[in-house]
């Protein structure tokens, strides 16, 4: 098992975000952490397009998996 970490999007109530990570938590048994942090608009999978355009990516990830990504070639 492995945990999943996630934000409030935009436009998502807080309601909203915990009653959904509570469904999640209860139909997968999931292990996710919510981060406090301001909502802002990004998807993985807009992410995982602009990685695998060579887009830079540091507004959305850490430095490390910005480096891991383009040094295992993940999106490629």
């Amino acid at each position: 098992r492995y945990p999943l970490i996630t934000a409030r999007r935009p436009g998502t109530s807080d309601d909203e975000c915990s009653a959904k990570i509570e469904e999640y938590r209860n139909l997968y048994n999931a292990d996710i952490t919510i981060l406090e942090l301001e909502p802002f608009e990004a998807a993985s999978s807009d992410i995982r397009k602009m990685a695998a355009n060579g887009e830079p990516i540091d507004r959305y990830v850490l430095p490390g998996v910005e480096e891991y990504i383009k040094l295992h070639e993940i999106y490629r």
